[in-house]
């Protein structure tokens, strides 16, 4: 069944309109089918209210999939729930996106949420936007990353981000991002996967003014239980006119616990037992002239432990010097 109701008055230049919506999406799909969706169960509603006064409109509304169940190609939903709230404008040729919010859940599981707002003037082509995810977890992953990952299953993740960006054509643009990862794991029948839930921080920086590119910082961080720093940090810049730039990076404090849920499986039967690893370097890159790289690497305490006690047990040390 379907059901809704509209109405519209019109005094002098302004409008004022109203809809609202009430559906059976199987029912609906009978009368719109859409290729490759098939469903058994879902209900969408919509409440929308569009104004327009002298040189300003905007509309804002609600929009609501719920207790969706049934497969769209190779993704399966059920019991999937989604709410999407919008209030825009537009005036004097400045575009807006108030707020536009998304909030999943599957069944009674919430899914997290994620919204974006901004402006663009349609005038000067010049814009900003910032975003917020809150808790996007594997209740809203699972259905659509499931034929992908196969064999292997999303067990658990969380991912938190917050960041904004601006465009001008004519002046400076940027991004700036912190995203927040946790509770990461995967898997798989074979279990070579790690078995440990990897948590992650990764913040971006950059910059661009007319063809200078400037990364101010990329920082990604580990976080394992013995505190260590694990951290890898990246800047540089790029001249996309005289294609030339230059790249300087650091990896600080990377312990054994970074590195084995990735090698445990290729080490096998020998296993880690610890590991300190710091690295500096830069590189330079002139399509015109000179190219170089130059990086310091030490690697501290390493030892390996294996069954049938072959492999040294004091800590091993090595240091590698590039310059070229």
């Amino acid at each position: 069944d379907a059901n809704g109701s509209a109405s519209c008055t019109l005094p002098g230049d302004n409008l004022n309109a109203q809809l609202t919506l009430n559906a059976s999406l199987p029912n609906l799909l009978k009368v719109v089918p859409v290729p490759q969706l098939s469903v058994s169960a879902g209900t969408v509603k919509l409440t929308a209210l569009a104004t327009r006064k002298a040189t300003e409109s905007s509309a804002s509304g609600n929009f609501t999939l719920g207790g969706l169940s049934g497969q769209y190609g190779d993704t399966r939903l059920q019991d999937f729930q989604a709410t999407f709230d919008f209030d825009v404008a537009l005036k004097d040729q400045l575009a807006q996106i108030r707020r536009a919010a998304v909030a999943l859940r599957r069944g009674t599981e919430a899914g997290g949420s994620f919204d974006v707002a901004g402006s663009f003037d349609l005038t000067k082509k010049s814009g900003q936007i910032s975003f917020n995810a809150v808790d996007l977890n594997q209740n809203a992953f699972q259905p659509f990353l499931a034929s992908a990952l196969a064999p292997n299953r999303l067990v658990s993740i969380s991912l938190n981000a917050k960041g904004s960006a601006s465009y001008d054509p004519t002046g400076s643009s940027s991004i700036k991002a912190d995203v927040k990862l946790a509770n990461f794991l995967v898997q798989d029948p074979e279990r070579k996967l790690p078995k440990t839930p990897l948590t992650a921080n990764l913040q971006v920086e950059g910059s661009m003014q007319k063809n200078a590119v400037d990364v101010k910082r990329v920082l990604l961080a580990l976080a394992t239980a013995d505190q260590a720093k694990n951290e890898f940090l990246l800047s540089g810049n790029y001249d996309l006119d005289k294609k030339k730039g230059k790249v300087n990076f650091s990896a600080t404090d990377f312990r054994e616990s970074a590195f084995q849920p990735f090698i445990a499986g290729a080490l096998a039967p020998n296993k880690l037992v610890s590991l300190s690893l710091n690295a500096n370097g830069d590189a330079t890159y002139d399509s015109q002239g000179e190219t170089s790289f130059k990086t310091d690497l030490k690697l501290a305490n390493l030892v390996l432990e294996d069954p049938e006690h072959k492999l040294p047990k004091t800590p091993q040390s090595f240091g590698l010097q590039l310059d070229g």
